[in-house]
């Protein structure tokens, strides 16, 4: 018996209520409901197959599991077959830019926009597209309406606290910094303990942790000595990489890997909220010397001594982060510009990865276990050539000179416009004039490489 298909005037009358399953399906994802939604989007799809509103609902499902690629496929094909609505874009949209299909997100932002020109997700989505493409004053303007629209909006708050401290505006970037607790994925820990509001409690435990990368836990680490110079017995928890490089840190209280128990304490403090509680601003000293230095054990450092020792100069160049999972378009160069930096006839120059057929070159990167073996490598070195990785922060941090090469959409602690930095002397900072392209930096280095 053959499959009978369904009179066309009985799907004409589904058709209402299968576009309110649609929708009921819209707002289970949006409370959380994902499993509800999922079931509601399915059903629709066995009563009719290929729905374009069921399909959008399961890409956004996808996009909400982080499965971003899948999302993809459903959203487009929805869109492709017909459906039409702002949550599609504003998903289709926070992908594409999480993808860094930038140009791509912007267009979902735009087209679910003038469909809904009130949504504040979709208005903070394009601030966050925008400031992918280094177009901060636009992406400000969005931040900003997203927060006219929803003003306890995390994601806006977060953003501007951003924009801010690119800026250099530290007393509201620090605020809204803190907006980052409220971010889906980003909680608070819970230790039973309060937390340290900023003040001296001479005597009294604190624990400070990390809840941000490896590179901001070496940036932030320069305020723990002014919060044990409040009169607090400081206990450190760090990224279990890091703990070397922190032993000789004798004022310290106690100092453990992420992974290990923890200490009696009595208040508590993010890492990377110390300078809000420390009433960092812009006048405020942040640099007063290099505060990391080589640990005593550096597993590789025989044979990272007989590749470096050389006459003539040292150069280091980190062209992108060797311990990274794969390459980032933000910090990483283009391996056939890297190859053309020439440290010059007195110089030798020494790569953290492998650059293939470079001329003159030490590839170090079978040394390199850790950032133990990395500091050590670092002090050796007359001068380090880097993109924005955690090892040109361990530079910067052990006062090596940094020659540092920035992409447009660079992070907000290189500020605007500036050569120079606040949060390390010896860094000298050389910017993409055009976005993307990494011509200039790689010739401003070469140019100053061969003064």
């Amino acid at each position: 018996m053959g499959h009978a298909q369904p009179p066309k005037g009985r799907r004409q009358e589904r058709a209402p209520a299968l576009a309110g399953m649609v929708q009921a399906a819209v707002r289970m994802v949006e409370q959380g409901n994902w499993s509800h939604a999922e079931t509601l989007a399915r059903q629709a799809l066995r009563e009719a197959p290929g729905h374009p509103g069921a399909v959008a609902v399961l890409g956004i499902l996808a996009v909400e599991r982080e499965d971003l690629q899948t999302g993809l496929v459903h959203l487009k094909e929805a869109l492709a077959a017909g459906h039409r609505s702002a949550a599609a874009y504003r998903y289709l949209g926070y992908a594409l830019s999480r993808l860094g299909e930038v140009e791509g997100a912007l267009d979902a932002c735009r087209r679910g926009l003038e469909m809904d020109p009130r949504d504040p997700a979709l208005a903070n989505n394009m601030a966050s597209a925008l400031m992918s493409k280094a177009r901060w004053e636009e992406a400000r303007g969005w931040a900003l309406r997203a927060l006219e629209l929803q003003p306890e909006s995390a994601h806006a708050r977060f953003n501007l606290g951003l924009l801010d401290l690119q800026k250099e505006d530290f007393e509201a970037g620090w605020e809204g910094y803190e907006a980052r607790w409220e971010l889906p994925g980003h909680r608070r820990p819970s230790l039973g303990r309060g937390l340290w509001g900023g003040t001296p409690l001479p005597g009294k435990h604190l624990l400070v942790y990390p809840d941000q990368r490896v590179e901001d836990t070496l940036m932030f680490a320069r305020f723990l000595r002014p919060v044990a110079d409040l009169g607090l017995a400081v206990h450190l928890v760090v990224q279990p990489e890091l703990k070397d490089l922190f032993h000789p840190w004798s004022f310290l209280a106690s100092l453990r890997a992420a992974e290990e128990s923890l200490p009696e304490f009595d208040v508590h403090a993010s890492l990377a909220s110390l300078p809000r509680l420390l009433k960092v601003r812009r006048e405020t000293p942040v640099w007063k010397g290099p505060y990391f230095s080589v640990p005593l054990l550096v597993p590789h450092r025989a044979e990272l001594d007989r590749r470096l020792e050389v006459e003539g100069r040292r150069i280091g160049l980190l062209w992108r982060d060797p311990f990274a999972q794969g390459p980032d378009p933000f910090r990483s160069l283009p391996p056939e510009g890297a190859r053309h930096l020439d440290p010059g006839a007195a110089g030798t120059l020494f790569t953290f990865s492998p650059l293939g057929s470079a001329q003159n070159t030490v590839d170090l990167q079978d040394c390199l276990g850790g950032l133990a073996d990395l500091a050590h490598a670092l002090s050796r070195l007359d001068l380090l050539v880097s993109v924005d990785a955690p090892a040109a922060h361990l530079a910067g941090a052990m006062g090596i000179p940094t020659l540092l090469l920035l992409h447009q959409n660079s992070d907000w602690r290189w500020g605007l416009g500036r050569e120079d930095s606040p949060w390390y002397p010896g860094h000298r900072l050389l910017r993409q004039a055009r976005y993307g392209d990494w011509n200039g930096p790689l010739a401003a280095a070469g140019s100053l490489l061969r003064e």
